[in-house]
């Protein structure tokens, strides 16, 4: 990420960028949201944010997941409810969700909350997960925060941990109730080539955005070179 140094339990302001060509000359892009996964995460009361041999840094977009698999480039609220429909989904199957981990008092790490009767859902009725609140979410480590300081204890299970209850499902189905990220992470933002040049730093030639590609297996295979040899010029850089 092409950002200054960035302290622990932080929002990070800036957002990295994906895109996705809506056209031969028309472009969306979509901000992501980071999250950092580390191998000492395994069997701690963070499980789930474990990763093996190292550290991961992920960068999450769901309206360019979802606008990729759909029908057409506009969200609609199929798209927005099975987005939706998966981070609850998610949340649930949370590491220590089914029984609790000897050992961990704080675990699951995020956890959902019943849906109060008043509160609206886009979740039909028959789901599993329509006793859930869509909007909110609690855990003892804050998903945008893109360092935890929480995962870098010794201590397997900490005594007292905060716990968040404002973690909020709200962007990825309600424009009106969180408009600025329903449209940057869920619906998109209308772009140019040139800012996606500016954004994907040295792309080579034969991808140059101003310029419309049918991608097949040769230009895969020519991609998956090249990005090949980008890693190996970062790591050694």
């Amino acid at each position: 990420m092409e950002v200054e140094p960035i302290d622990d339990d932080t929002i990070v302001p800036q957002r990295e960028y994906v895109f996705l060509r809506t056209g031969p000359t028309t472009f969306l892009k979509f901000g992501t949201l980071p999250n950092v996964f580390c191998a000492q995460g395994d069997r701690r009361w963070w499980h789930d944010h474990r990763t093996p041999g190292g550290i991961m840094i992920t960068s999450n977009a769901l309206g360019h997941f979802e606008l990729s698999r759909a029908a057409s480039f506009e969200i609609t609220n199929k798209e927005t409810t099975h987005g939706l429909d998966n981070a609850i989904r998610t949340i649930k199957n949370a590491y220590g969700h089914e029984k609790k981990i000897k050992g961990l008092t704080h675990c699951p790490a995020t956890r959902l909350i019943a849906r109060e009767p008043s509160e609206e859902t886009p979740i039909r009725e028959a789901s599993d997960l329509y006793s859930y609140s869509p909007s909110h979410y609690h855990g003892y480590f804050h998903t945008d925060h893109l360092v935890p300081s929480v995962f870098f204890s010794k201590e397997r299970d900490q005594k007292h941990l905060h716990e968040y209850d404002d973690l909020s499902f709200r962007y990825i189905y309600d424009p009106v109730g969180d408009p600025q990220d329903h449209k940057e992470l869920m619906t998109g933002a209308e772009t140019s080539a040139y800012e996606v040049k500016r954004n994907m730093d040295r792309l080579p030639d034969f991808l140059d955005p101003e310029t419309p590609l049918k991608f097949t297996s040769k230009l895969d295979g020519r991609v998956g070179r090249w990005l090949a040899e980008r890693l190996t010029q970062r790591l050694e850089s």
